[in-house]
């Protein structure tokens, strides 16, 4: 049988082993938090620089003065439904007396008449529409032809140009623009190139036409 002065060499032994463990899990405790603390400050870190990347991407296809899409975002859009089969219906707005505008008025009047524009043309062709401008006064308005009435690429165009005929009020006067329009529908084998290019063509014969 062990004897005191054994039991209480045992007994700091254990007292010591238990604070070492206590210590132990206090550390563990510590460093478990401060790297739940540190995981929770990178998350916010990942989302705020996603959230950054969304913008710039997003921008990066965005017309900065009308909110549009832009050039680029539009040829994505296209890539991406005629590479599904999609047949696309695609009308190539010009507008009419815009210059007229710019130099009667000023170009902030032209500005607002192109950001009227562009939210006619939006209510008019409707959600699931596609609204880009080009640049200058030129806009794309594209959009699935089973979503068109009947399918009929005219249809389009008739809905563009009842809607943007209306006159402007700006600064207690009222601004006209008119807008020429060509359309075409996508076919097998076609590029946002080629298709945009049969719609800018029969926009150009329309001009003439009215000339």
């Amino acid at each position: 049988m062990p004897d005191a002065d054994e039991v209480s060499l045992l007994r700091r032994r254990l007292e010591r082993e238990i604070a070492r463990r206590e210590s132990a899990e206090k550390l563990a405790e510590t460093r478990t938090r401060d790297l739940f603390m540190v995981n929770e400050e990178l998350r916010a870190q990942l989302v705020a620089v996603s959230q950054v990347q969304e913008r710039l991407e997003r921008d990066a296809l965005t017309d900065p003065l009308t909110g549009a899409v832009n050039r680029r975002g539009l040829f994505r859009w296209l890539e991406e439904q005629l590479q599904v089969g999609n047949t696309i219906a695609v009308a190539y707005v010009d507008l009419v007396g815009f210059k007229l505008v710019n130099d009667t008025f000023s170009h902030a009047a032209g500005d607002f008449v192109l950001n009227v524009m562009v939210q006619r043309f939006r209510e008019s062709a409707g959600d699931e529409a596609m609204v880009s401008r080009m640049g200058g006064d030129e806009f794309v308005i594209a959009i699935r032809r089973e979503l068109l009435p009947n399918g009929n690429v005219e249809a389009l165009s008739d809905q563009l140009l009842a809607t943007a005929e209306a006159p402007i009020a700006w600064e207690n006067r009222m601004v006209r623009a008119g807008v020429r329009c060509g359309t075409a529908l996508s076919e097998p084998g076609d590029t946002p190139d080629s298709l945009l290019v049969r719609a800018d063509h029969e926009l150009s014969v329309r001009q003439r036409g009215q000339e």
